[in-house]
């Protein structure tokens, strides 16, 4: 098991997916601490490379009406895009 751990907020959102390109293959199965404005869209874009994304957020209700609003707006598969807390 291979676990990487990256602080969202260091990166823009292209350049963290294009290092998580680069280290992971696809599809991988990949978490991020946080449900804030990073987080999201780099969860977004990384489902849309191809990869299962759990977002891990201290706040339950943020992050479940996010992921909800997420995976209807976009039509992701539950299994593709979740969240934890």
């Amino acid at each position: 098991l291979r676990v990487i751990k990256i602080k969202p907020n260091d990166y823009t959102v292209d350049s963290l997916v294009s290092l998580i390109d680069d280290i992971a293959p696809v599809p991988s199965k990949i978490t991020i601490l946080g449900a804030g404005n990073i987080g999201l869209k780099s969860a977004i874009a990384l489902v849309e490379e191809g990869h299962e994304v759990i977002v891990h957020s201290r706040n339950s209700d943020k992050a479940q009406i996010s992921i909800k609003g997420l995976s209807n707006l976009f039509h992701y598969e539950r299994s593709k895009l979740s969240y934890q807390t």
